[in-house]
């Protein structure tokens, strides 16, 4: 007998297909045996077998004949009814045809668990041939049963998040006892950065972009006010390496909002609905962005426009950090500068710094930082243009240390031109570029 084999490495077992008539012969044995994997690489089995089934439920990936007729003798030796190879009769003890297979027979194998067991128990074969011993009848039901399945497992699929955000937060200056809201918080933040979906893409678990967002609350009424200080950092992985880069890192100061413990934190597009919301949307788009930015020329543009948006729509609220005049350095003015064309030289930096620098280090370092020499000169011009801007002074907030550690391993007049290029765009890490010497 000839074995199509199927292999999860994630799972790390193997999942026959049995074809007396070849290794996998039929295009409907091949399609099935393909939602079968499928099912099983998305960590959803029971998705990968309603899918077999709906496929292919004549030979549901088994030697059916001989499969049946194994059942057949064991079930006459038993003494009890069996199903014979063919569909739409059942013999009984003496072997006499009774007619069509009772379908509450199969609900009740359902109701009893035995699909369940034999799906957990790693024999999702014998788990199909429950479904091949029926009426074309009761086939019909089955499998709108399996569609069902199929779809609403499809559909919590759908919903992959889009960030993998932690979240911590900070009470060093509140003196009380029960601290329970802030552990509702904490996770109710984190349900509501990781729970939606941020992206037009699709992005794979693996694929999430990884970010931290530390609250440090430092006021609270004993009610729902709460005042604080959010620290937001995201990172983008280089690729080949297990080093991720650092894409933004900001201090936002400006963060008062009502919570009341068990509260559901609601974010509309359309509307400002309340600031903690906001304040944690804006800042997610500005992740998603900037990592769509790192990985294609300008690609965080639409982004960043929903950044805009939900800026635009804070302009009714009296909550600090959504108006040019609260500060300088706020939500506003990190919204502006990232829409702004002035700035698009400092994105495509962004782009060439990851894609033709670092994503390359893994192959070529020297190479790699020689890329990164030759496009450094575009960060003097940058700040030129609006002396104290946000955007440009959260850049090299993320990136100072980076700029350091690659240009160490600098010779000569490679590493002196780094240093003098870095004291001219950046001079408040001054300090840090002066090690290069």
């Amino acid at each position: 007998m000839k074995r199509c084999l199927l292999k999860n490495p994630t799972r790390k077992s193997l999942f026959l297909q049995n074809a007396s008539h070849g290794p996998c012969d039929s295009p409907l044995e091949r399609g099935g045996g393909v939602c079968l994997a499928l099912g099983f690489v998305a960590n959803t089995p029971l998705l990968g077998l309603s899918l077999a089934y709906l496929t292919h439920p004549d030979y549901a990936f088994a030697d059916r004949p001989s499969l049946l007729r194994k059942e057949g003798e064991e079930n006459k030796e038993k003494n009890r009814p069996n199903f014979s190879p063919s569909f739409g009769t059942r013999e009984g003890a003496g072997g006499e045809s009774t007619g069509d297979a009772d379908i509450t027979t199969v609900f009740r194998t359902l109701k009893n668990n035995q699909l369940r067991d034999h799906a957990s128990s790693g024999q999702p074969f014998k788990f199909l041939k429950l479904a091949a011993m029926t009426s074309r009848g009761e086939q019909k039901i089955l499998k709108t049963f399996f569609l069902l399945i199929a779809l609403l497992l499809c559909c919590c699929l759908a919903q992959a998040q889009d960030l993998n955000a932690r979240v911590k937060i900070l009470t060093p200056k509140i003196q009380v006892s029960n601290k329970r809201v802030f552990s509702t918080l904490e996770t109710a933040m984190k349900d509501f950065l990781n729970g939606r979906k941020w992206a037009a893409d699709a992005i794979a678990p693996n694929e999430r972009i990884s970010c931290n967002f530390v609250l440090n609350i430092t006021s609270w009424d004993g009610g729902s006010n709460f005042s604080g200080e959010l620290q937001v950092q995201s990172s983008r992985p280089v690729y080949n390496s297990s080093y991720t880069s650092t894409l933004l890192n900001v201090n936002d100061r400006d963060v008062d909002f009502s919570y009341t413990e068990g509260q559901t934190i609601d974010f509309s597009d359309q509307n400002f609905q309340n600031n903690l919301s906001s304040v944690m949307a804006f800042y997610a788009y500005v992740i998603v962005g900037l990592d769509y930015d790192s990985f294609s020329r300008y690609g965080g543009s639409q982004y960043f426009a929903q950044a805009q948006t939900v800026v635009t729509n804070a302009q009714t609220a009296s909550f600090k950090g959504w108006k040019a005049f609260d500060s300088n350095l706020n939500r506003y003015w990190l919204s502006e500068n990232l829409n702004n064309k002035l700035y698009n030289g400092l994105r495509s930096f962004i782009y060439d710094y990851h894609r033709n620098g670092l994503d390359m280090m893994a192959n070529n370092a020297v190479l790699a930082r020689k890329s990164i020499s030759a496009i450094l000169p575009q960060l003097t011009q940058v700040d030129r243009k609006r002396i104290g801007s946000y955007f440009p002074l959260a850049f090299f907030t993320a990136k100072d240390d980076e700029f350091v550690s690659i240009f160490s391993k600098a010779f000569g007049p490679e590493k002196a031109q780094a240093m003098n290029i870095l004291l001219q765009a950046d001079p408040s890490n001054g300090n840090k570029y002066e090690t290069l010497k």
